[in-house]
């Protein structure tokens, strides 16, 4: 990246390079915005412990550098799909993975009948939001594997209500503590999180419909 710009300020006229160079710094500082923190190798391996990659079809609805793509690719899984909100992330993911939608929000269960996995690692602000996202969309019979804020299961809104209520019922919390902030963490943070671990049924439940 920091090639390809020098050589576009080299290779152009002064106006020409300085708008370059401004659309860099805005592009530069909307990937490293408050909520890109990549996968460390380390998380993941918590997040995916006794689960079997091998031949899965994995989605990932905020794939950033596509780092957990990167990892399920090793562990043998068949073929992955994403979502990446910025423009520049989503198009590194292209000879990655199939890239399904920009938003992951406007994703629909029809596009991911063959999905198995969805591992994620969602923006804080709005993890909950995409946590329920991915509970109505996933597949019966597929588990959804997440990091998670723990200072959220202390709040009383609505949807991190419904977080807890999911977790209880269809699966499992895992506090992991500082993850971010040790190992090969690419961007470090203090913030404590958690791993989640849903199991949706294989057939539907009705007394379950409103989660």
């Amino acid at each position: 990246l920091l090639f390809s710009l020098r050589y576009s300020l080299q290779n152009h006229s002064p106006k020409s390079s300085k708008f370059k160079f401004q659309s860099f710094i805005m592009n530069y500082q909307n990937i490293f915005n408050r909520d890109f923190f990549p996968t460390p190798r380390e998380v993941f391996e918590q997040m995916t412990m006794g689960e079997t990659l091998a031949d899965a079809v994995v989605l990932e609805p905020s794939a950033g550098s596509g780092n957990i793509i990167n990892y399920c690719m090793e562990q043998g899984a068949r073929y992955a799909k994403a979502c990446e909100i910025n423009d520049t992330l989503r198009q590194s993911l292209v000879n990655k993975c199939c890239v399904i939608a920009s938003d992951f929000f406007t994703v629909r269960p029809e596009r991911i009948t063959d999905v198995t996995y969805i591992i994620m690692n969602p923006p804080f602000t709005t993890a909950a939001k995409h946590v329920l996202h991915a509970w109505e969309i996933a597949p019966q019979g597929s588990t959804i594997l997440t990091v998670y804020p723990t200072s959220h299961f202390k709040r009383c809104d609505t949807m991190e209500k419904k977080v807890k209520e999911l977790v209880e019922l269809f699966g499992s919390r895992e506090d992991i503590g500082d993850a971010f902030n040790q190992g090969t963490a690419e961007r470090r943070t203090d913030a404590e999180v958690s791993i989640l671990r849903l199991y949706k049924p294989s057939e539907k439940m009705e007394d379950f419909e409103h989660l």
